[in-house]
């Protein structure tokens, strides 16, 4: 079956698009949503900055110059820093030392929209 168009004298024959079958996606369940492939569903990333340890690499602790304790003559002992807390050095300033940092891709949720039925969750023959 055509479409004809009359336009000024002129005849523009449109044929006419048949509606493709619908299917279920069968990748994504016909949720639209697949487990991200960058955190592999987690939903958070190690942090590039501090590499997962969640302690600056570029920078010591000024109060212990990176040792993580400092000396008490008053009491002639050994203790654990005041300010960086045994660490040697400040938080990582990306992470705020957790050592993790949400997904850039999946935006800390652990999906994606699936790649096959663009979200959808069903796809056309």
């Amino acid at each position: 079956m055509r479409y004809f168009i009359f336009i000024l004298g002129l005849v523009i024959i449109i044929p006419l698009v048949l509606q493709a079958e619908v299917k279920d996606c069968i990748y994504c369940d016909t949720t639209g949503r697949v487990g991200c492939l960058y955190c592999n569903g987690a939903g958070f990333q190690e942090c590039t900055s501090c590499y997962g340890t969640g302690v600056s690499q570029f920078q010591t602790c000024y109060h212990c110059d990176g040792l993580g304790r400092t000396y008490n003559e008053f009491f002639n002992r050994w203790e654990l820093c005041s300010v960086c807390h045994g660490r040697g050095a400040p938080k990582c300033s990306v992470c705020k030392g957790r050592g993790v940092v949400k997904c850039y891709f999946c935006k800390g949720s652990g999906t994606t929209k699936c790649p096959y039925c663009k979200g959808r969750g069903y796809t056309k023959d």
